[in-house]
């Protein structure tokens, strides 16, 4: 594979699992704000923090400004190398089990 399609594709899958969070982020602001017994409110509250820290961090690497970039580097994120090396498979992967805990919480919430 190319270095350029390699790029193009982690890229690609970089935006669906920011898709995906913010996915989560709504189904846990719902949940949030209706009773649910299989969660705290705190807990939720939690979670939508985490995930909103995830989100953004993932918007910023998917930013194609470069003062993002050092930015990011001069406060010990992810530098522009690093990013280039990961590997689209495993985020696939994450995408996909983040998928399946927001599916599971839908599916428990019918109950």
């Amino acid at each position: 594979m190319r270095p350029n399609e390699n790029m193009w594709i982690l890229r690609r899958e970089r935006y669906r699992l920011k898709d995906e969070i913010q996915r989560a982020i709504e189904k846990l602001s719902d949940i949030n704000s209706v009773p649910f017994k299989y969660f705290t409110t705190d807990r939720v509250y939690d979670l939508i923090q985490l995930y909103g820290k995830v989100f953004n961090n993932i918007r910023l690497l998917l930013s194609n400004y470069s003062t993002d970039w050092v930015e990011s580097a001069l406060f010990s994120g992810l530098m522009f190398t690093e990013f280039c090396q990961l590997d689209a498979d495993l985020v696939r992967v994450f995408t996909a089990q983040l998928t399946a805990i927001v599916d599971g919480v839908n599916d428990r919430r019918d109950c």
